[in-house]
């Protein structure tokens, strides 16, 4: 069906928020490493659960195991196990607060 001229564009309102350790040594740093766009909550919430158990963070190099924790109904906390050190990341399901 054409859309007609006074409906509005559809937006991508809903992010999906990816947050890890970057740097090595001295120079780790928490940081916002990817920004995922989706028209609805449903099918960002989908995207952040396949992500928080798949989603493969810059550190460690070699993950050995890995547990995801729920811990609201928009965020998930990754913690994986490496050879010599443990991480974890955040994945976050936000709406724009320009929407």
């Amino acid at each position: 069906m054409p859309e007609r001229p006074q409906d509005p564009a559809p937006t991508r309102d809903w992010f999906v928020l990816t947050e890890e350790t970057v740097g090595s040594g001295d120079q780790k740093r928490w940081s916002l490493t990817e920004i995922r766009s989706f028209f609805s909550h449903g099918e960002a919430l989908a995207f952040a659960d396949d992500t928080a158990r798949t989603y493969q963070p810059r550190h460690p190099s070699s993950p050995r195991n890995r547990r995801v924790f729920r811990v609201g109904e928009d965020i998930w906390i990754t913690y994986v196990e490496g050879a010599m050190q443990t991480f974890h990341f955040r994945v976050s399901v936000a709406r724009s607060a320009d929407a």
